[in-house]
C-alpha cells in the first residue's frame, strides 16, 4: 500500500481531489461485467443511490445490530 501512495506522489495528477463528483445519486458509479461464459460479456451501470440502498437492504435483511450484540464483522466480497 505504501508503494502506491509513493508512486501516485510521483504522478502529476490532483489525486482523490481530482476524481470527479457526483452531481446526483443517479450518476454512475461502476460499470461491472459478466465475463460471458455463455454468451458475450454483458455490463450493467450501477448508480450511486442503488449502490447505497443495497448496501442498507443488506443490512436490514441481514438483521444486523450492533446493540444486540448480532454484528461483530461485516463480510465484503467482490462479485
Amino acid at each position: 500500500m505504501l508503494e502506491g501512495l509513493e508512486y501516485e506522489k510521483g504522478q502529476t495528477t490532483n489525486g482523490w481531489a481530482g476524481l470527479p463528483k457526483p452531481t446526483s445519486e443517479d450518476d454512475m458509479l461502476a460499470i461491472p461485467f459478466t465475463s460471458g461464459t455463455t454468451s458475450k460479456p454483458k455490463g450493467c451501470v450501477y448508480t450511486h443511490r442503488g449502490a447505497y440502498l443495497a448496501a442498507v437492504a443488506n443490512i436490514v435483511e441481514s438483521g444486523l445490530s450492533y446493540h444486540k450484540g448480532r454484528c461483530k464483522y461485516l463480510w465484503t466480497l467482490p462479485m
